[in-house]
């Protein structure tokens, strides 16, 4: 998955959470043959909640960040 690490630099900067303090860890993400439905699978039961309870009052940041989206469908698409 050559964009993993787009997505990662993304998410943990001006486009994810604002606060280093709260920033998602790349441990998520470290894991023995990780794939792309294995990526789906740590995005919609780890990523997304986290980002559900950190943005509580702000729905819009948490759903640019779908899977199926726009923005995530981009750096999908973006080649290596």
């Amino acid at each position: 998955m050559p964009y993993l690490g787009r997505l990662y630099r993304r998410l943990i900067g001006v486009d994810g959470i604002e606060d280093a303090n709260f920033a998602i860890g790349p441990s998520l993400f470290m894991r023995p043959g990780l794939d792309e439905a294995g990526l789906r699978r740590v995005w919609k039961h780890s990523v997304i909640p986290y980002l559900e309870e950190y943005y509580f009052d702000q729905p819009e940041k948490v759903a640019r960040w779908a899977w199926d989206g726009a923005l995530l469908g981009e750096l999908r698409r973006e080649p290596g």
